[in-house]
């Protein structure tokens, strides 16, 4: 009988370790982002998940004007060891490839890991040093870029949006092929001028990824400096 007591010890104990490694989350901890691209949905998310499973994850809607949502979750980690992240109607799903799964679409694509980052796709960058602008002088008006994994890009002037195509890739280059802009009017709109005609003389790109980015000219010199900027920092 007390052979069979220690044995009912020792199991419960590795059943208690096991419980324990199920729900660490210290694998899974981390800044992460992704998409939803299809015919109904144009969402890029992103995720900050502890440690202890408390997770943070912004959703930027581009069928809503680009407006960006926060939400706060605890997530759970099911016995098939998938990670579960529920976000009011929608619920997230992660496996251990780091692939994620919803009710939007089925085996989606893998997350990024923004912290070991290397290339411009579905990045967000905001402004931070251009010739003749500074933040506080022109009224808080944070100028801004996002360049998506398809050659798109778009962004802030301080008064209108602009976007359109370009062409970049891993050498270096970085050129704007076409760039289109809303037509409101703000006064003054020197600043808005001044960003686009910077934009276009661009040709190259330097990046301290994932938080440092400059735009230089034919000749090398910088015309831009931006920091980072993610979702859940908007």
């Amino acid at each position: 009988m007390k052979k069979f007591l220690i044995l009912v010890l020792i199991l419960s104990a590795c059943s208690a370790r096991q419980t324990t490694t199920r729900a660490d989350f210290s694998y899974w901890e981390g800044h992460y982002q992704w998409q939803i691209r299809n015919d109904s949905t144009s969402q890029d998310l992103e995720l900050s998940l502890k440690a202890n499973g408390r997770a943070l994850m912004g959703i930027r809607d581009y069928r809503d004007a680009g407006r960006v949502k926060i939400f706060k979750t605890k997530a759970l980690v099911h016995q098939s060891g998938q990670l579960i992240l529920p976000f009011e109607e929608d619920t997230f799903k992660i496996d251990s490839a780091w692939y994620y799964h919803s009710y939007r679409c089925n085996n989606c694509g893998p997350l990024e890991n923004l912290n070991q980052k290397t290339d411009l796709n579905n990045t967000h960058w905001q402004l931070t040093i251009m010739p003749g602008y500074n933040l506080v002088e022109h009224g808080g008006r944070a100028l801004s870029l996002g360049i998506s994994a398809d050659t798109l890009f778009g962004g802030f002037a301080g008064c209108n949006h602009f976007g359109g195509t370009l062409k970049i890739d891993s050498s270096g280059l970085f050129e704007i092929i076409e760039m289109n802009s809303t037509l409101l009017y703000c006064e003054p709109m020197d600043l808005e001028g001044t960003y686009h005609a910077n934009l276009r003389k661009v040709r190259s790109y330097r990046s301290e990824m994932p938080q440092r980015l400059r735009l230089l000219d034919s000749n090398g010199n910088a015309l831009l400096y931006y920091d980072r900027k993610t979702i859940l920092e908007d």
